[in-house]
């Protein structure tokens, strides 16, 4: 195997945390402006310093709002993305950057044919961090705001003799500031006939009224147990419950990740495809988290949520943080009633409650 071969496989060993020697590699970024008008370059770039080694080769990833993607420049004939290496390694040193479709990670990767190491100065011997420059462009959809973007999972590799020397940094963030795009997205959530559903929004909002929001955080037994919120928390997935209808959320904020977990709950701003874990579904009358099967997979939409559980039940049952309600099989008239808010009602008038997780009409 060719050294400089050897060197991309250690990256990808050393990424998983296979190799014992682990040095601490300093990492960063300048806070950047960014137009987000689809056309507009701005040029981002990563330092980095180590007091050990002048390592050979590195890869890391910047995850990203979504809208945010690689430029491109002109090059001879062709397009191509726009990232260049400093004067640290110009001429010894190929780097190279992708970002699959639907992702919100732009992966960046430098190696030398030659085994080079990166030079610790410019060419005029001036000591210097700036590893390399990046162009990035954002989409008109991006909201107008601040938002912290992360370098993550950067892993630095040498060879010295028989032996990898590993080098990393822990995640590190910087600030980008959007301009030009939109003053806020806006999510339209319908509640379905059942009274409930899940939730996730890349942005803070307020509770409506007819609505109420909770965490899922934990099992007892076959029951989900929940947290009644106050409102809704940017990327935080939710159990809704409430009045049926259409609601409107608007707010500033794009999500740095598809997926979001917290408690038990996954919420996506993708659509996926599940052959396992729970859905919430009304089956029968009955709401409760529903296992998926490998051979019936359920599509979970953007913006909702699903529950992760090695439980081997077909559905969980959910208890309402303060109220007690839960899923039950058989229906009992001593069963208190509960208003579509979860509040346990003593002297019931007409209107529409929540029995056993059944709505009830009285008339």
């Amino acid at each position: 195997m060719k050294l400089s071969s050897m060197i991309i496989c250690c990256l990808a060993l050393l990424s998983g945390r296979a190799q014992a020697q682990r040095e601490t590699v300093k990492v960063w970024a300048d806070d950047v402006t960014l137009t987000a008008d689809g056309q507009t370059i701005t040029y981002l770039t990563v330092y980095e310093h180590s007091d050990e080694h002048d390592y050979t080769s590195f890869s890391m990833s910047l995850k990203v709002p979504k809208g945010v993607g690689i430029g491109k420049v002109k090059s001879g004939r062709n397009w191509v993305n726009a990232i260049s290496l400093s004067q640290r390694a110009t001429d010894t040193h190929t780097i190279a950057c992708d970002m699959p479709d639907d992702s919100l990670s732009i992966n960046i990767m430098s190696f030398s044919m030659q085994n080079d190491d990166f030079y610790p100065d410019d060419e005029d011997g001036n000591p210097m961090d700036e590893l390399f420059t990046i162009g990035l462009v954002g989409a008109p959809s991006l909201c107008n705001g601040t938002y912290e973007v992360e370098i993550a999972e950067a892993t630095f590799a040498r060879v010295v003799g028989d032996d990898v020397v590993g080098g990393y940094s822990d995640p590190v963030y910087f600030q980008m500031a959007v301009t030009g795009g939109r003053e806020s997205s806006e999510v339209v959530y319908t509640l379905t006939e059942a009274g409930y559903g899940t939730l996730i929004l890349p942005f803070d909002a307020s509770l409506p009224d007819g609505l109420a929001a909770y965490t899922c955080t934990g099992l007892d037994g076959s029951t989900v147990v929940t947290e009644a919120q106050t409102s809704i928390r940017a990327n935080v997935p939710l159990v809704m419950q409430g009045t049926p209808g259409t609601y409107v959320f608007r707010g500033i904020g794009t999500p740095l990740e598809n997926s979001y977990t917290e408690g038990l709950l996954t919420g996506v701003y993708a659509p996926v495809a599940l052959t396992g874990g729970y859905v919430l579904q009304n089956q029968n009358g009955v709401v409760g988290f529903y296992r998926v099967n490998a051979g019936a997979p359920v599509t979970v939409p953007a913006n909702r949520c699903y529950l992760q559980s090695g439980t081997e039940n077909e559905c969980l049952s959910i208890r309402f943080d303060a109220t007690g309600i839960s899923r039950v099989g058989q229906e009992n008239k001593d069963v208190p009633l509960y208003d579509l808010q979860g509040r346990r009602v003593a002297v019931p008038r007409r209107g529409v409650y929540i029995r056993q997780n059944k709505k009830i009409i009285l008339k």
